[in-house]
């Protein structure tokens, strides 16, 4: 048998105060149920870390290409310079499926590796924050290194660099970070650096009285140029280097959570 309209509405409130009377019960008649519960509730998620794994970033629908930048190249994708590093990319065989941007840059007169992707959370994954990646040089200069500038460049030199934000250009001097700086022969040394600072080890070499007569930037967030034969070469990246830029993805994500 159905229940008519009045005692509907006379079942729901009986229904509404007794569990009025559960809940009240329940917290006490100082509250403290409320209170434990209150005291239970988890921390803002915006304050945890949060331990991204490698796997689980997203990387199928990007691409992501290592390229031998040759001499005379410039790292803009402004197709208005004739010297931009997209023509020249395409010139030497590549065809993207997107639009590709280089990851940091490298002056048009240094040679070596240079990453390019569609993947517009990569640059600043490995250049901002503090998950700054490793960049491998290898420098020619212009007379016999002593040992001695090799231990002053590995403690840092005082350069003067320009700085552009905003639109803005000023110049900056400062020390330049430690680092380590290995002797290849007499003319040659490799740095490994972690600053990102304009023509840095042109002007590092400079403050000790050496020219770099060649510059080549051999590795870049413990990626190589193997396998590519010279400049103009590229290829996709391979499984074990695509681990390397979930691994830096993954940091990234985990740095802006905490």
């Amino acid at each position: 048998m159905g229940i008519s309209g009045g005692n509907k509405l006379i079942s729901r409130a009986a229904s509404r105060a007794h569990i009025h009377s559960v809940l009240r019960n329940c917290a006490g008649p100082d509250g403290q149920q409320r209170q434990q519960h209150q005291e239970e509730k988890p921390p803002n998620s915006k304050s945890r870390r949060k331990d991204t794994k490698p796997q689980q970033i997203a990387t199928k629908l990007f691409q992501y290409i290592k390229y031998w930048k040759p001499r005379g190249v410039t790292c803009t994708t402004d197709r208005s310079d004739r010297s931009n590093i997209i023509d020249a990319i395409l010139d030497d065989g590549y065809r993207p499926n997107h639009r590709i941007y280089p990851v940091g840059r490298l002056d048009k007169e240094t040679t070596g590796l240079i990453l390019l992707t569609s993947d517009g959370r990569l640059p600043n994954s490995a250049l901002r924050m503090k998950n700054k990646q490793p960049k491998v040089y290898e420098a020619v200069v212009d007379r016999r290194i002593r040992n001695t500038d090799l231990q002053r460049l590995r403690d840092g030199v005082v350069i003067t660099t320009d700085v552009a934000r905003n639109g803005r250009h000023r110049a900056v001097t400062q020390r330049t970070l430690p680092c380590r700086v290995d002797r290849v022969d007499d003319y040659c040394i490799r740095l490994t650096l972690v600053e990102g600072r304009n023509r840095q080890v042109r002007k590092m070499t400079a403050a000790l009285d050496y020219v770099t007569t060649d510059l080549m930037r051999v590795e870049f967030m413990g990626i190589s140029l193997d396998p590519l034969e010279g400049p103009g070469d590229w290829a996709l990246l391979s499984n074990d280097e695509m681990d390397i830029v979930r691994t830096v993805l993954a940091n990234a994500a985990d740095e802006r959570l905490t």
